[in-house]
């Protein structure tokens, strides 16, 4: 029997882990560890958003996030790693 140890970087484990309504205290509290909020500046909500950001322009290109959310403010976050 061998121990498996798999971290966060993989991209299917992160969006499992974070990506996740149910869960959503994970992501605020990643969320606001990494841009070091607090207090009224902290996130205590989150709505999980489409990842895909469409064209609005016929040059532009289309992307995609790994996680994107909006906060209760109305701030959206889009995450990358």
């Amino acid at each position: 029997m061998s121990n498996k140890f798999y971290n966060l970087t993989n991209d299917i484990l992160f969006k499992a882990t974070f990506a996740n309504q149910e869960r959503s205290e994970l992501l605020i509290c990643l969320i606001n560890a990494l841009l070091r909020l607090e207090g009224k500046e902290e996130i205590v909500k989150i709505e999980l958003l489409n990842p895909f950001n469409d064209r609005d322009f016929i040059d532009d290109k289309s992307s995609i996030v790994d996680i994107k959310v909006r906060d209760a403010q109305n701030i959206v976050y889009c995450i990358l790693y």
